[in-house]
């Protein structure tokens, strides 16, 4: 599969990444293998949930899974075999941002 790039438009890809760095302002991150992950405190559960559900839906190359962490909420991000985003675009900002592209 080619290079996939992002669903939203300039609006609303800002507004998606303005919502990703006010969740993960304060989260601890760390590389294990391919992927980042992201540690946060249990009260951003819910946002968290709301945000992964809303990127699977426009970057589907994003591999995004969300576990109990005991006393904190991991986000697992990695890329999704085969898939990867179209470089220079919104796609590959968000895949930076996230970690997929470290």
């Amino acid at each position: 599969m080619g290079a996939e790039a992002c669903s939203l438009d300039g609006d609303g890809h800002r507004e998606r990444l303005t919502a990703w760095r006010e969740l993960l302002r304060g989260a601890r991150e760390h590389r294990e293998g391919r992927e980042t992950v992201w540690s946060l405190s249990p009260d951003r559960a819910g946002a968290l949930a709301d945000l992964v559900a809303a990127e699977r839906s426009c970057c589907a190359f994003l591999d995004l899974r969300v576990e109990d962490g005991g006393p904190h909420v991991l986000l697992r991000v990695g890329l999704r075999a085969g898939r990867r985003p179209a470089p220079g675009g919104g796609a590959e900002e968000a895949a930076r941002l996230l970690g997929a592209l470290a």
